[in-house]
């Protein structure tokens, strides 16, 4: 069963009200026209549905995914998109915010092989044939407040 939400019922709120600015910059680039959003399919939302291939936006752990995309690789060929940060700039402000204390590049670096692991442990193999993957990279800056000052 496939369905487009309108109005600001409760589930629409879901994908639409928490979603952050990350998501919603791919979700816009990922929209083609005639393409559909927020489409319930079965008990899930979708972020966009474009004629047979429903595109799945997850920018948190994939984890809290995982049940959803097995499911909806049963009906329909999926695209799942998980951004990685390429660049994460560190920098902290005085406790007043300020003053920039200090800044840095985070160590963390994200690979394409943080989504193969556990795609590849999470589905069967003839599910695996329904799904691709995007993995669009980004920089970004995390600010935080000094919480003691010495």
């Amino acid at each position: 069963m496939i369905s487009t939400l309108k109005g600001r019922g409760a589930i629409n709120r879901i994908g639409v009200v928490n979603e952050n600015s990350l998501h919603a910059a791919l979700k816009e680039l990922y929209r083609a026209p005639g393409s559909q959003c927020e489409v319930k399919i079965g008990n899930y939302i979708v972020d966009i549905v474009r004629d047979d291939l429903l595109i799945e936006i997850q920018t948190s752990n994939f984890g809290s995914i995982r049940r959803k995309l097995a499911k909806l690789l049963e009906h329909k060929r999926l695209r799942l998109v998980y951004p990685l940060a390429s660049e994460k700039i560190i920098i902290v402000y005085d406790k007043e915010g300020e003053y920039v204390r200090y800044q840095r590049k985070s160590p963390k670096k994200n690979t394409f092989y943080d989504i193969v692991r556990p795609v590849n442990v999470g589905f069967p193999t003839k599910s695996r044939v329904s799904l691709s993957i995007d993995y669009p990279r980004y920089s970004c800056e995390m600010n935080y407040l000094l919480a003691i000052q010495r």
